[in-house]
């Protein structure tokens, strides 16, 4: 029963975490990301659509009742955009 209760709380940290911290912190990489778009290698901007999908999902299921399974996962590549 204890380790229930841990897995429980432990989603609800995470939950608050994303809702208040990840998911305002990836909209503002975004929006860098965005701006300084004519910095980031033609070949690199698939990987920047990649982290929007990933971020809007992720806002998508944070913020509804629906939860989609098939929000794109985290692009690794995103910390090689811009080289």
């Amino acid at each position: 029963m204890r380790a229930k209760n841990l897995l429980s709380e432990s989603a609800k940290l995470w939950r608050e975490k994303c809702i208040n911290t990840v998911i305002p912190n990836n909209e503002k990489v975004i929006k860098l990301l965005q701006s300084n778009e004519h910095l980031i290698p033609v070949e690199k901007l698939t990987i920047l659509d990649q982290f929007i999908s990933h971020v809007e999902g992720l806002k998508d299921n944070y913020n509804s009742e629906y939860k989609d399974r098939n929000v794109p996962l985290f692009p690794k590549e995103i910390i090689t955009i811009l080289y």
